[in-house]
């Protein structure tokens, strides 16, 4: 169905559908680096740490890398927030 958050469509893509809209273009790319790093992440994982995991996990692992300054910005505010 049309309501689901990774949708595989189209032969070779997925679309991640779990993002809100935005014109900023920080956030854009946080959207970006959070999908690049769940993917890299989930690819160096195995069923056990990805299962166990939570957003703090991907938080550190991205942390770790330093090529994710959007995200890693973006993890800061959303945890100031809660």
């Amino acid at each position: 169905g049309s309501e689901m958050c990774i949708r595989d469509r189209h032969k070779n893509t997925y679309e991640f559908r779990i993002f809100n809209s935005t014109v900023d273009k920080n956030e854009i790319l946080a959207y970006i680096e959070f999908v690049d790093a769940l993917l890299e992440y989930c690819s160096k994982s195995n069923f056990l740490q990805i299962y166990k995991s939570d957003f703090l996990d991907l938080n550190k692992y991205a942390e770790g890398w330093g090529k994710y300054e959007n995200l890693t910005h973006r993890f800061s505010v959303l945890n100031q927030e809660l």
